[in-house]
C-alpha cells in the first residue's frame, strides 16, 4: 500500500508479459518521495521499482542517500523526464540485480536518468542487463577512484551483458577541474573469464575530463561517434574483437 492511498500489485513473475496495471505507471511519490534533494528518497524510488510496472519521474533531485538503488524486473521502462538521483554513500549508486532465478534482467528501458555521485570510491551506474536500451542517461563522478559506467558481465554461466544499446549517454569525469581527483574512468566494459561483455553497442555522447582510459572489453561491442574532451591520459582502451570510433 503506497503512503498516498494507492494499492498495487505488483507482477507475480520475472517475464516480458506483465498484467495490465490499474494505473500506467508508478512514481515515487506514490511511496512517500519529496523530490527536493535533501530528505532520503531511497525507499520511495526502491519501492516504485519493486512494484515491476513503468516508473515515471518528475524532473527533480532526489537524494538517495548512501543507498544502492537496484532493479530486477524484466521489461520495466523508466521515464527519467531529466530526474537526477544523488547518492551521497560509496559503491554502486544504481544497479541492476539478478532475479530470483539467477537471470540479469531482460529488455529494460531507460530514458533521460542523470546519477549523481558525490564521494570518491563510486560508480554511478552498474548496467547488467540484456536487450537493453539506455536514451540520453547521465553519470557524473566528481570523486577520485570512481566509474561513471561499468557494463557488467554475467559471472553464472552465459556471458553478458549482451545487446544492449546505449544512445547520447554521458560520463561526466572531474580530473583537471577539482584539485586532487585521479583515477577516474568514464566507462567499463568489465571483462571476466568466462567473457563479455558481449554485441553491445554505445552510440554517441561525451566522456569528458578523466585520467583513467574508456575501457571495451568482451566480444563483439561497438561504440560509435562518442565525444571525448579534456581527457588526461589516453581516450580509450580496446580489448578483443571490439570496434571504436570517436572524436
Amino acid at each position: 500500500m503506497a503512503s498516498n492511498g494507492y494499492s498495487l500489485t505488483a507482477p507475480g513473475s520475472i517475464g516480458l508479459t506483465k498484467p495490465y496495471p490499474s494505473l500506467p505507471f508508478v512514481t515515487p511519490e506514490m511511496f512517500g518521495a519529496v523530490g527536493d534533494n535533501i530528505a532520503d528518497d531511497s525507499a520511495a524510488i526502491q519501492a516504485a521499482i519493486d512494484t515491476g510496472y513503468d516508473v515515471w519521474f518528475y524532473s527533480k533531485f532526489y537524494s538517495t542517500g548512501s543507498t544502492k538503488i537496484t532493479h530486477n524486473h524484466d521489461g520495466q521502462v523508466f521515464y527519467g523526464s531529466g530526474v537526477s538521483l544523488t547518492f551521497n554513500g560509496t559503491g554502486i549508486a544504481f544497479s541492476s540485480a539478478l532475479n530470483s532465478s539467477g537471470i540479469a534482467p531482460q529488455n529494460c528501458v531507460f530514458h533521460d536518468v542523470n546519477i549523481i555521485s558525490l564521494n570518491a570510491h563510486t560508480t554511478g551506474w552498474l548496467a547488467w542487463t540484456n536487450y537493453g536500451r539506455y536514451y540520453n542517461c547521465t553519470s557524473q563522478i566528481p570523486g577520485s577512484n570512481s566509474t561513471g559506467w561499468v557494463i557488467y558481465c554475467d559471472l553464472a554461466t552465459t556471458p553478458g551483458s549482451y545487446y544492449n544499446n546505449f544512445y547520447n549517454c554521458d560520463a561526466t569525469c572531474k580530473v583537471g577541474l577539482i584539485v586532487g581527483v585521479i583515477n577516474q574512468r568514464p566507462v567499463d566494459f568489465t571483462p571476466t573469464a568466462i567473457g563479455g561483455p558481449n554485441a553491445n553497442t554505445w552510440t554517441g555522447g561525451r566522456c569528458s575530463s578523466y585520467d583513467l582510459p574508456f575501457r571495451i572489453a568482451g566480444s563483439g561491442n561497438t561504440i560509435n561517434d562518442i565525444t571525448t574532451e579534456n581527457v588526461a591520459s589516453g581516450s580509450y582502451a580496446v580489448e578483443l574483437d571490439n570496434a571504436f570510433s570517436g572524436r
